[in-house]
């Protein structure tokens, strides 16, 4: 009689259910007005990070914004500064997840609003 041994070696697969985020991000205000060198922080949060875990991004306008975009899990924050080019922009942030189950959404908007200095005809002539 033979003896038979063999090594088995068993693979297992960690199952992860794949999950959006229930609803789309919020952002905590609908309008920013700023004065020249003034700076605001909108604030965006969603309910959950779904699996796999989302991206953040934010946009002002046409623009993607890039610098000064903190995020902290369920939160995301941008810092903006007072810059005439974003006068009457709107600015929203946006949370994806580009593998498996594909998910895209927009928060709701806020509006910028850079007051500039108005000058007066005698203001100009003393310069």
């Amino acid at each position: 009689m033979s003896v038979y041994q063999a090594n088995i070696e068993v693979l297992y697969y960690e199952c992860r259910s794949l999950d959006t985020p229930a609803s789309s991000p919020k952002l905590n205000i609908s309008k920013v007005t700023l004065q020249p060198g003034e700076e605001a922080a909108i604030g965006c949060s969603i309910d959950s990070l779904g699996n796999p875990e989302i991206t953040w991004s934010w946009t002002c306008g046409t623009q993607r914004m890039r610098n000064r975009v903190q995020t902290r899990g369920l939160t995301s924050d941008i810092v903006i500064t007072a810059d005439p080019d974003l006068n009457e922009k709107i600015c929203y942030c946006s949370v994806e997840v580009t593998s498996g189950q594909r998910f895209q959404a927009n928060s709701n908007t806020a509006l910028v609003s850079v007051i500039c200095e108005l000058h007066t005809i005698h203001d100009l002539h003393n310069y």
